[in-house]
């Protein structure tokens, strides 16, 4: 069994750059979770509006196997890319992640585009838990350059769950 993963922030427009930058062979589809679980697919050059209301997408080199529910849907998605899509509303921007896991090998397509989407980003940042006042530089966490964008023109940066906040500052290093 194989597994990679990363979480990092990133726009939606980053992730509309990402998918649009894949090749013909590959599939996109958006995942709704609530109010009614909903599998659409959206394709390579799906648009801001067309995925606002999505809460993953799913990279797939074959169709897109439908289900009723998540755990079935998500059972199905051997060897496809999975981006959980961080919300971006009220001058929040929130934690994404991307994974591909599998009974078998791993796809080596999808671990090079992981890998080549990792490499596009920065890393480090201040993480603040604002409850307690503690502040902590954090190497690992990565982000896009338009979430440090967005985070100078005041966007806050949060956590996948949780309260702590990050500063994206100049202390920051390419990958």
């Amino acid at each position: 069994m194989g597994k990679i993963s990363i979480q990092y922030h990133a726009t939606h427009e980053d992730i509309l750059e990402f998918i649009s930058a894949l090749d013909e062979r590959y599939v996109v589809g958006k995942v709704i979770l609530f109010p009614d679980f909903k599998v659409v697919e959206v394709g390579k050059e799906a648009k801001a509006a067309e995925i606002e209301d999505a809460d993953m997408l799913v990279i797939s080199k074959s169709n897109i196997q439908q289900s009723d529910d998540y755990n079935s849907f998500i059972k199905m998605q051997d060897n496809n890319l999975v981006i959980r899509l961080g919300k971006e509303h009220d001058n929040k921007l929130y934690e994404s992640s991307m994974f591909v896991w599998t009974e078998r090998e791993l796809d080596n397509d999808f671990v090079k585009i992981i890998k080549s989407f990792k490499k596009q980003m920065r890393r480090g940042a201040w993480v603040l838990n604002p409850n307690s006042g503690v502040k902590k530089y954090y190497n690992n966490l990565l982000y896009t350059d338009r979430a440090r964008q967005a985070y100078e023109k005041g966007v806050t940066i949060c956590s996948i769950a949780g309260w702590n906040l990050f500063e994206l500052t100049n202390d920051d290093k390419m990958l």
